[in-house]
Formats: structure tokens, sequence, C-alpha cells
């Protein structure tokens, strides 16, 4: 299961992030693949061939990069080419007036489509109610998070969530943040 973590703008451009995050993965040994960073359009802004750079050295080594917060900023689409994404996370502000906003339901959609075509993850984040989630599943959504379905847990808390909905709940089709 990939662990997702959130990068700071100013985390993200420290100029050992890559050193650090190798190191953190030797000694965790954990595998490149299940490390997911989360960078927002802000972080990319502050210096965008440092952001190209490092995005690009930690996409080689594997480790998966999704921009946060997807439709908040400026969100040039140039972004979805010139950087190695992986995935993009639906911002809340879009899920949270999703049953009563027409314009809230066309821009998941196309959000959707525009990260299928791109061949991208795509997380709507912010799900609260079962509502939420029959609307998001409807439009096509097949990865959530949010408090419907779970708060932020501790490591053992979330080994024990893990282990106990394993067998019952698709875990590919939920994310969550720890």
């Amino acid at each position: 299961m990939r662990i997702a973590v959130n990068l700071s703008p100013r985390q993200f451009q420290q100029p050992d992030l890559v050193e650090r995050i190798s190191r953190l993965l030797v000694r965790t040994r954990l595998a490149p693949r299940w490390l997911e960073l989360e960078i927002t359009e802000n972080s990319l802004m502050l210096n965008v061939g440092f952001a190209r750079k490092l995005l690009q050295q930690l996409h080689g080594m594997g480790v998966c990069i999704s921009m946060d917060d997807f439709g908040t900023g400026y969100s040039s689409l140039s972004y979805l080419k010139y950087f190695p994404f992986d995935g993009l996370k639906i911002d809340q502000s879009f899920i949270r007036d999703l049953k009563d906003c027409p314009a809230d339901r066309a821009i998941i959609a196309a959000t959707l489509t525009l990260g299928r075509g791109f061949n991208l993850r795509v997380v709507a984040e912010g799900v609260e109610t079962k509502q939420q989630l029959d609307l998001l599943q409807t439009l096509g959504c097949e990865e959530m998070q949010g408090y419907w379905l779970s708060y932020p847990l501790n490591p053992q808390q979330a080994t024990e969530f893990i282990e106990s909905h394993q067998p019952s709940l698709p875990l590919n089709q939920f994310s969550r943040r720890h």
C-alpha cells in the first residue's frame, strides 16, 4: 500500500531533498514505488527549473509524485506534461459542494478525463459523506480520501485498520493520509 506524504514548499526547496529521501528509503527498507510525494503548485512555481530537475530525480528513483490540491492554484495544464506526475489530487473545495454545484461536478469530471488522458491516478480529497462518495463514483472517480473513509490514524491504528478491512475493503480504490 502506497504511503502519501505532503511536502511543504519549504521542504520541497531543500537542496538535499533527494539525498534525504534516498537515505530514508534505505533506512526504512521501503521500496520507492510505495512512497508518494504530494507537491502543491505553489511549490513548483517558486523555482520551476529546480522543481522539474528535482521531480525528475525522484521519479527516476521510482518515487511516485502527485500534484496536490489540483485546481486551486494557477492549474497550468502545461505542468501535466512538463513535470513527471503520477497522479492528481482534486482539492476538497470541489468535493464539499458537489451535491449542489453543477460547476464542481463539471470540474471533477473534466479533471478525471484529463487525468485518464495523461495516464495519471486521480484522487478526490475531502470525502466526508456517503453522498459525496456515491456522486464521485458515478462520475467515475476510483480513488478517494477523507473522513468518510477514515480519520487520520497513528501508525498502530493504521495497521489495525488495514488488517481489519483487507478482506472486505477494495484498498486500491481508496487513499488515506496517516
